[in-house]
Parts: structure tokens; C-alpha cells; sequence
């Protein structure tokens, strides 16, 4: 990945901000006006993501608008591909955007048995939702 210019960093931290995509409790600019390393390194991959789950798809605006009632989606920042130290994992080009359930659901795995267990999950929550609807017909009925 290309470094980012500092107008493209400031871009991203401004969009980064409008967003309720805070994983836990977050410090602002430290007393010196000055911002941690890991809230840039958050907005990068937030903004390069579009504030986008990289593995189900799902944005903020999207689940709210879905639900119909305001709900936030808890983006996190995640490493797809297990790295032996700590500076391996925080590279840009191993971090993508990914949601709080997504990131639950995939741990430690890698990225295809992931994209399995998640495909897996969905088709048995749409059968149980589908079983369930049929009941509720026939009882109905």
C-alpha cells in the first residue's frame, strides 16, 4: 500500500469521527492536541473499507435503515491472515474493517474456513427462520 498523504489521513480521521464505530472506550487527542497511532491506524482502515464489513457487507447506515429503529453496527478493525508478532498484525496491508459479530464468529481462523463457517451460519439461521414462519402459517391456518 502506498503511504497516505497527511491530507488523505485528515480526510479519513474527519470521517472517521462522524461515525459511532468506537470499539470500547477511546482517548482523544492526548493533552498535547495530539492523536494516538492506533485511532490513525483505524481511520485509514476505516476509510480504505468505506466503514464497510469486509466480510458481511454490512455499514452503520445500512443496519439502521434495515431495522428501521436507530441501532449502530460496532465496527472493528481486524487482522485477516494470523501474523507471529505484534507488528505483523498492525500492518495496514493485513487490517481490514470488519464488524464485532463477524469478528466474534472468525477468532483465529483463517479467511476461507471463515467465509465457510460464516456461509454455513447464514444458511442455518434462513432455515430456522424459514421453519419458523411455516409454523406460524399453519397454526394460523
Amino acid at each position: 500500500m502506498a503511504s497516505a498523504s497527511w491530507e488523505d489521513v485528515a480526510r479519513g480521521y474527519r470521517r472517521y469521527r462522524e461515525f459511532p464505530v468506537w470499539a470500547g472506550q477511546k482517548l482523544g487527542p492526548n493533552n498535547q492536541g495530539l492523536l494516538s497511532r492506533e485511532l490513525i491506524r483505524e481511520a485509514i482502515v476505516f476509510d480504505r473499507g468505506g466503514y464497510t464489513c469486509a466480510y458481511c457487507g454490512r455499514t452503520p447506515g445500512s443496519v439502521s435503515h434495515a431495522e428501521g429503529r436507530r441501532r449502530g453496527l460496532l465496527l472493528v478493525v481486524d487482522h485477516f491472515s494470523a501474523r507471529s508478532n505484534l507488528a505483523e498484525r498492525r500492518r495496514l496491508d493485513n487490517s481490514v474493517t470488519s464488524c464485532a459479530s463477524c469478528r466474534a464468529v472468525k477468532a483465529d481462523l483463517p479467511r476461507d474456513p471463515f467465509l465457510d463457517e460464516l456461509r454455513s451460519l447464514a444458511s442455518a439461521v434462513a432455515a430456522r427462520h424459514a421453519r419458523s414462519e411455516g409454523a406460524r402459517g399453519e397454526a394460523a391456518g
